[in-house]
């Protein structure tokens, strides 16, 4: 409630402050869920871009290994050493009558060059091929630091995995190496060239710097690591992106097939994304392929780097929020000045004008929606001050007119006894026309002196006109005569302004009748819709009205009454008829020049019951009577 009452400029600056924290808020739920989706895209992408450049160094010299262990497999030399049964045995008819000796050193020759052909020699720690009973070849990288073969410890790489083909499983410790070297050991049977049959197994340990060296330079945030799977077997890579640390390996039980994989898009479509659980708290990894089957690398994610980016995203969020408040509170001036300025000037010229300064202000009439307002203000004002002025006027008017009334009083009971007087000595001296005209007058008179009333019954202005007419008919003699043609009676009952149809009885005589120089008649006829009007007929046969004069009769006072009621024209009857009864009533005027004029008083039906009655003599003239002035009467 108090917020309805409140001031409009703190409304706006509320709803302007709300709305701009509504749409900041918007903006940024939906900027976070972008933003977070952006983040979480570029560091997954950034994270396989860089387990990509890895695995590209390191998968070449995977692949040189796989090489190396199948041309042991399948090469001349070795399969003819190791498919001899013994020193003089030709049956690979290879070097025919050549020692086993000479097979060995031939054998060990071509294993070594293609080693140190190969991408990863330096990697290869111990290429050992074992045969049957005691022959084997053994050289590598690492010869240097490995125990001595004998019958005792031969047999010790022969009893893994039961000789059965391994590739890229685990990762054992060397048991031939007197410094504990960790390596990824690689198993191939070795088949004889012509028979097929398993003369012996390859063994290739590969060091582990293989997958530790090229992530030396591999930069992960401190909450970030690196995971090795081969096979079954994951193993967490310590010491990467620091050259000066030895890197280590430590078996991670971690199965990351039974994680739940996340839709982020990749580079490789074999590249998953998935979430998984380590010490109780949710990290995303990334895992990228290797060509070798079942080889991955994985990178757990950094949690305090997504948590620093969505930091800077609700600082980033919060300047904004800020900028669009100080820009709805720009806004919000701006509007101010825009409809504040205008709406002040507005309400300061209404308070003008209700202290009574109703002067025409120019400055508030601008090119816009408030100049539209202002116009209206002062068109307001300008009309306020002409109803003023005319209120002012008819004021004026007014107590010079009840002044002028005051000049003309005359003691009415003097005159009703004068006038009294005057009608016994007519009567007395048998003059019967004085005595009426006297008597006619003096009713007449006391109509007008005594009667305060504004409204009549029509036929109480029927029987007042039959006054008026009995005074003037003695006047013209027998050359004016009225009749009233007969109407329903309780139309009669009907309600009219006092002394309305006598200017028009005044007219028809003094403009119509008398300037034609001979007799005259006038009808009046009551008729009634009986259902929103009364129309009173007065008709004179007198000399009609001119044609230019007649458009403008109704609203031109020239024709102001010179008989009993001075200054009451047909306009001024028109206008007071109107101004009582409203526009749709009041006076039409139709004439034609020498033959007639017809004026209608148009006055509300006032509802009652249609009747068939006469009008009474005594209240009204007789519905057929006509009234004329004898010739006999008037000379006396």
């Amino acid at each position: 409630m108090h917020f309805q009452n409140g001031s409009l400029k703190l409304k706006i600056t509320i709803i302007t402050i709300v709305f701009s924290l509504i749409i900041a808020l918007v903006i940024a739920a939906a900027s976070f869920l972008w933003y977070r989706s952006s983040v979480r895209q570029n560091m997954v992408q950034a994270a396989e871009f860089n387990l990509q450049l890895v695995e590209g160094i390191i998968d070449p010299k995977l692949s040189s290994v796989q090489m190396l262990a199948r041309w042991c497999s399948t090469n001349r030399q070795v399969s003819s050493y190791f498919g001899s049964e013994n020193s003089d045995d030709n049956s690979s008819g290879t070097n025919a009558g050549g020692s086993d000796n000479q097979y060995r050193l031939e054998a060990f020759d071509r294993v070594r060059e293609q080693m140190q052909s190969s991408d990863a020699a330096f990697y290869m720690n111990r290429v050992l091929i074992i045969g049957d009973g005691e022959k084997h070849i053994q050289t590598g990288s690492r010869m240097t630091q490995s125990w001595p073969l004998t019958i005792d410890n031969l047999d010790t790489l022969s009893s893994y995995n039961n000789g059965e083909p391994c590739w890229f499983e685990s990762i054992i410790q060397d048991p031939l190496s007197f410094e504990g070297d960790y390596v990824i050991l690689l198993c191939q049977p070795v088949f004889h060239l012509y028979t097929k049959e398993r003369v012996g197994t390859v063994y290739i340990a590969i060091s582990t710097g293989l997958f530790t060296d090229p992530l030396q330079s591999y930069y992960i945030q401190p909450d970030s690591s690196i995971f090795l799977t081969l096979g079954n077997n994951s193993y967490r890579i310590s010491g990467v992106g620091n050259p000066a640390a030895n890197s280590s390996f430590s078996h991670a039980d971690i199965d990351f097939s039974n994680t739940e994989l996340l839709n982020v898009a990749t580079i490789n479509s074999k590249t998953k994304v998935g979430k998984l659980t380590i010490g109780g708290k949710s990290h995303t990894y990334v895992q990228y392929p290797f060509t070798a089957d079942g080889i991955y690398l994985t990178q757990i994610l950094s949690a305090s780097q997504d948590a620093e980016q969505m930091r800077l995203f609700f600082r980033i969020a919060v300047f904004m929020a800020f900028l669009l408040v100080l820009f709805a509170l720009v806004l919000r001036s701006f509007m101010n000045r825009l409809v504040g300025v205008p709406v002040n000037k507005l309400t300061k010229r209404m308070k003008t004008i209700s202290e009574g300064d109703f002067t025409y202000d120019p400055n508030i009439e601008w090119q816009n929606e408030f100049g539209v307002l202002g116009k209206g203000i002062n068109n307001m004002s300008q009309n306020i001050k002409e109803l003023m002025n005319k209120t002012v006027e008819n004021e004026k008017m007014k107590r010079e007119i009840e002044f002028k009334m005051l000049q003309n009083q005359i003691n009415p009971h003097f005159m009703y006894n004068t006038l009294n007087s005057i009608r016994w000595m007519a009567t007395i001296q048998n003059a019967p026309g004085i005595a009426e005209m006297v008597t006619s007058f003096a009713s007449l008179l006391r109509n007008i002196s005594n009667r305060n009333d504004e409204m009549f019954t029509l036929r109480q202005e029927l029987s007042f006109l039959e006054d008026y007419f009995t005074v003037q008919k003695y006047r013209y003699g027998g050359s004016v005569s009225m009749t009233v043609e007969k109407c329903d009676e309780s139309l009669l009952d009907a309600n009219i302004p006092r002394f309305t149809l006598q200017p028009l009885i005044e007219n028809a005589i003094f403009h119509g009748i008398e300037p034609k120089g001979n007799a005259g008649i006038i009808q009046i006829s009551i008729t009634s819709d009986y259902a929103s009007k009364i129309d009173i007929v007065v008709r004179d046969d007198g000399i009609g009205i001119p044609a230019e004069k007649l458009e403008t009769i109704l609203s031109d006072d020239a024709n102001s009454g010179k008989g009993l009621f001075k200054q009451v024209g047909l306009a001024n009857v028109h206008k007071r008829l109107q101004l009582v009864f409203g526009e749709e009533y009041g006076l039409s005027v139709e004439s034609s020049a020498g033959e007639y004029t017809v004026v209608t008083v148009c006055i509300p039906y006032t509802g009652a019951t249609p009747t068939t009655a006469s009008v009474d003599r005594e209240s009204a003239p007789s519905s057929d009577s006509t009234t004329e002035t004898p010739a006999g009467e008037n000379a006396k």
